[in-house]
C-alpha cells in the first residue's frame, strides 16, 4: 500500500506497534504501510485491547500519551500539528507538489 496522504491522520500507537513488530519504520520496511493499516483496523476494532498492544506494553507509554494529538506523516517522519495548521500546511504542500509536477 502507498504512503498516506499528507492529510491522513496517523495513530501514534498503531505506528509504534507496527514499527516494533516489523523491526523498523516506513523507511526500512516496504510492507510498513500495509501492516500499519491492518494494525490500525485491529486497534480500532478492539479499542487497543489486543495481543500486539499487550506484547509491546511498556514501549507504548509515550505513544498512548500522544493519542489525542493530531499526527501526520510528512517528509519521512511523524509530525504533530494543530488542525487549522494542518489544513493550511496540507494545501501549501499540495500546491508545492503540483508546481513541481509530483
Amino acid at each position: 500500500m502507498s504512503v498516506p496522504s499528507i492529510t491522513e491522520p496517523i495513530c501514534p500507537v498503531s505506528f509504534e506497534v507496527t514499527s516494533i513488530l516489523l523491526g523498523g519504520g516506513p523507511d526500512s520496511r516496504t510492507s510498513f504501510w500495509k501492516t500499519y493499516r491492518q494494525e490500525l483496523a485491529l486497534n480500532q476494532k478492539t479499542e487497543f485491547r489486543n495481543e500486539h498492544v499487550r506484547i509491546c506494553g511498556r514501549m507504548l507509554a509515550a505513544a498512548f500519551s500522544r493519542l489525542n494529538e493530531p499526527y501526520f506523516y510528512r517528509n519521512g517522519r511523524l509530525v504533530v500539528e494543530k488542525p487549522i495548521d494542518s489544513l493550511v500546511t496540507a494545501r501549501r504542500l499540495e500546491r508545492d507538489a503540483a508546481r513541481e509536477g509530483r
